[in-house]
């Protein structure tokens, strides 16, 4: 699986790092060992997510895969098992 988007640690933890469709920020994760009790599985299905405020995390950063096709530089999205490319 290609490894791709924004991420924070947290609490000596890695998540992702999204933001809700209010605006709030948003760590998620699906491994139990990194949550607590202010997370929350809204949908049972076993991804946990904490509104966290920007300050509160040790650090944020951003993955994005690139390949060349043709001698052209492109971003590599991951889609089930095709994987596209757009370019730059």
């Amino acid at each position: 699986m290609i490894k791709s988007g924004k991420y924070a640690i947290y609490g000596g933890n890695e998540y992702i790092l999204n933001i809700d469709m209010n605006g709030n920020h948003v760590i998620i994760t699906s491994n139990k060992d990194y949550i607590d009790d202010s997370f929350v599985d809204k949908y049972g299905s076993g991804v946990y997510a904490k509104i966290i405020e920007l300050a509160q995390l040790d650090e944020i950063y951003s993955i994005t895969v690139y390949g060349i096709v043709n001698g052209e530089k492109v971003a590599v999205k991951e889609y089930g098992v095709l994987v596209a490319s757009a370019a730059i």
